[in-house]
């Protein structure tokens, strides 16, 4: 198993003194978001992320703010993408049910 931190938590903070602040709790991973910290329409920031987290040996997941059911599936292709780009394994993704929906069902 191992420890991280989300990005999200630290909103204000930079890259740099997150992947600072991770290393010097010991912890060796990071889901960087996809709002603030690593938005996949910015492709040479993806590679700075990656590249830091490479050298300080820390594994990356994208916490991306992709809602099946209501985000267009177009944009998933993006995330997966950036997912990429960042050398992240794992991409967290929700699931949107809507309750009217489920009404309409019964």
């Amino acid at each position: 198993m191992k420890a991280g931190l989300v990005s999200v938590s630290f909103r204000p903070y930079s890259i740099e003194e997150i992947i600072s602040a991770a290393k010097a709790q010991n912890l060796t991973h990071i889901e960087w978001g996809s709002d603030i910290h690593a938005p996949y329409s910015n492709e040479e920031n993806l590679k700075k992320i990656a590249a830091l987290c490479k050298e300080n040996s820390i594994t990356c997941s994208y916490g991306t703010y992709f809602r099946f059911g209501q985000t267009p599936m177009e944009e998933l292709e993006k995330y997966i993408a950036a997912a990429k780009v960042l050398g992240a394994d794992i991409l967290r993704v929700s699931l949107c049910i809507c309750r009217n929906h489920l009404v309409r069902q019964r």
